[in-house]
């Protein structure tokens, strides 16, 4: 076996790796110092490669590529894996680079394999998300020309109403608001989901906070017989918050309590107990109902968007509140069991105590 020439590839055979010359045959027509030392005297590809490795002749067969065939090849301690990379050297040419691979270096390609795939993967789901933006702002738009409309609607019925006396068209009147009301409840939900968050947000007591969103929800609680009951912290505790979100996540929880307890089949009256307990600096605000409750396979969708067991719910109410909350760097958990009833847990970050 030939050593390379001094000229016109003398920088070759200082390469820290093996390397062949070839005809287009695949004999040998030199090789650099290192080939030699790896593998011995060898005078054809063939005392180093196996007949049987197909898928080599035919890389070498094929145009250049930058994508190396791993090859196990045999040297003077045995066979060991190298990764043979090939490119054409003028019109009659072959260059082989064999580059060793050891277990770290192989470990390494295959971690730089997957974080490739993992690349390509990310690359396509933010393709996708940027897609479904586009819808989503597009859904938007829509959903808020649609509003204007039904407000002019409902304008009119209203107005109609106060022209007729008959108890039938008054009938017809209030389906139809009633079905405006709800029209605008689910782009109201709609929208909520789709715009951006607020970010702005305040200090406030969790205790005044409680307090002030039971007040504002004690009258559904009275028309549905339902008690209402909570004990809050006698120390201050401190979130920062947005003020209005929180607050309409209280009352969609609270509500939905007051609904669950007027859909128990039992004689029992509704019952709803609020009360606060702190943990590792987080306040968790539990709401309790001793409504129907739910088993487990509904208790594992309640969250996700569009998912409901209401004739005329939306699913868009719990999957907002938890949004809003892990917003705030919370958390919202639900247990429930069938016939007894259901509890909430609302969790938020102190900002502070004070005793």
């Amino acid at each position: 076996m030939k050593m390379i020439s001094e000229s016109p590839v003398k920088q070759i055979s200082q390469y820290p790796f093996p390397y062949f010359l070839l005809d287009l045959n695949a004999n040998i027509i030199s090789c650099s110092g290192k080939a030699r030392q790896q593998f011995g005297d060898i005078d054809d590809l063939s005392d180093i490669i196996n007949r049987n490795e197909l898928a080599f002749y035919d890389h070498l067969s094929q145009d250049d590529t930058d994508v190396p065939i791993e090859l196990m090849l045999r040297t003077v301690a045995g066979f060991k894996p190298f990764n043979v990379f090939k490119q054409i050297s003028g019109p009659k040419r072959i260059e082989l680079f064999c580059i060793p691979i050891d277990n770290q270096s192989k470990a390494m390609k295959q971690t730089i394999d997957e974080l490739k795939r993992h690349i390509h993967d990310i690359e396509k789901r933010v393709q996708e998300d940027q897609h479904l933006v586009n819808i989503g702002k597009m859904a938007a738009n829509f959903v808020h020309e649609v509003r204007n409309p039904l407000t002019t609607v409902k304008g009119f019925v209203q107005l109609l109403q106060s022209y007729t006396e008959d108890d039938t068209y008054n009938k017809y009147a209030d389906v139809a608001l009633e079905e405006l009301d709800r029209a605008n409840q689910i782009i109201g939900e709609f929208l909520c989901v789709s715009k951006p968050s607020d970010q702005e947000r305040t200090v406030v007591s969790v205790c005044q906070l409680v307090k002030n969103t039971i007040i504002l929800c004690e009258s559904v609680a009275l028309n549905a017989k339902c008690v209402l009951d909570y004990q809050l912290p006698v120390e201050h505790v401190n979130v920062k918050v947005n003020t209005q979100q929180i607050k309409q996540v209280l009352v969609n929880m609270i509500k939905n309590a007051v609904e669950a307890t007027s859909e128990n089949a039992s004689d029992t009256h509704g019952e709803i107990n609020i009360h606060t307990k702190i943990n590792r600096g987080f306040i968790h605000i539990y709401i309790n109902d001793n409504g129907a409750g739910m088993d487990q396979s509904t208790l594992n969708y309640i969250f996700k968007p569009f998912y409901t067991t209401k004739s005329s719910g939306t699913g868009l109410g719990l999957s907002v509140c938890k949004d809003i909350i892990e917003e705030h760097g919370g958390s919202v958990t639900a247990e429930s069991q069938l016939g007894i009833g259901t509890c909430f847990i609302i969790s938020l970050p102190i900002l502070h105590r004070q005793v």
